[in-house]
């Protein structure tokens, strides 16, 4: 064994040419081999010390100390609170603006019934004349027959009496001629019963008013029995009287000049009924 030693050795000196054996290190890679390992001796030596992170008030204290030792030479800056002034136009425009969108509503109603009552207006006004015309025949009609019984005295609606059959008798005799001039020969006077009103207005020359059918009747037979055609107008709307007629006339102006005959004969108490 020990000789086997020796010969390596011996071949290990003739590779070196006698020489002992050198690491050949570069030197660059040396030194940072040597301060890599003095550092890790340096943090095996030194005691491990943790980190602390400095608290709040720490902090600080320290930026009040680092400010006292600042020289005096910064003045102090007072700062002067000025109150906040409130703006009351926003808090108006606000309550304008709620008004305003609670009337929009009422406004829109109030537009809708003013267009719906012109509406109906119009309607009843363009669309339905027929409505109006016979009002205004009626006031015309009313008008005219006011003006024709102005002439009416309360002895005509009174009922018959004596003596107004003798006045009469001796008015019939007087006016026998009149009477025979109109009357047709060989034709016998008739009695009609008005009881409704027609189509177109009629008018009648009124010679007597009783009360009832009776008396209408009896009052009808002496102008019958003189050969007058005559007509009982029945009472309608607030007239409650029977009407005793010896005319009839489709106007007023047909029947002006029998009217003004009849006067005469039977005095003024007589007058024209639009029936």
């Amino acid at each position: 064994m020990a000789s086997k030693e020796n010969k390596k050795l011996t071949e290990d000196q003739d590779k070196d040419f006698g020489f002992p054996f050198v690491d050949v290190v570069p030197l660059e890679v040396h030194a940072v081999n040597e301060n890599i390992t003095e550092k890790i001796e340096e943090t095996q030596k030194a005691p491990f010390v943790e980190e602390v992170e400095p608290t709040i008030e720490e902090e600080f204290k320290a930026s009040n100390s680092s400010k006292s030792d600042q020289p005096q030479e910064i003045e102090e800056v007072i700062t002067t609170t000025k109150p906040i002034e409130i703006k009351r136009q926003d808090r108006t425009i606000a309550t304008k603006e709620r008004k305003s969108s609670n009337k929009t509503p009422i406004f829109l109603s109030l537009t809708l019934l003013v267009l719906i009552l012109l509406g109906a207006m119009a309607y009843f006004l363009y669309y339905l004349p027929e409505y109006g015309e016979p009002k205004e025949q009626l006031t015309e009609e009313s008008s005219r027959s006011a003006i024709i019984e102005e002439s009416v005295t309360p002895s005509a609606i009174e009922p018959v009496d004596d003596d107004a059959v003798a006045s009469e008798e001796i008015l019939k005799e007087r006016t026998t001629e009149v009477a025979a001039a109109e009357v047709v020969e060989n034709q016998a006077p008739a009695l009609t019963l008005i009881q409704s009103r027609e189509g177109n207005p009629r008018y009648f020359i009124i010679v007597g008013s009783v009360v009832n059918e009776n008396f209408a009747r009896r009052e009808a037979e002496k102008y019958l029995n003189d050969g007058y055609d005559t007509w009982i107008v029945f009472p309608y709307g607030d007239i409650r009287n029977f009407r005793v007629a010896i005319g009839q006339f489709e106007s007023l102006e047909a029947a002006t000049p029998d009217w003004e005959a009849a006067k005469k004969v039977y005095g003024n108490e007589i007058w024209i009924l639009k029936y």
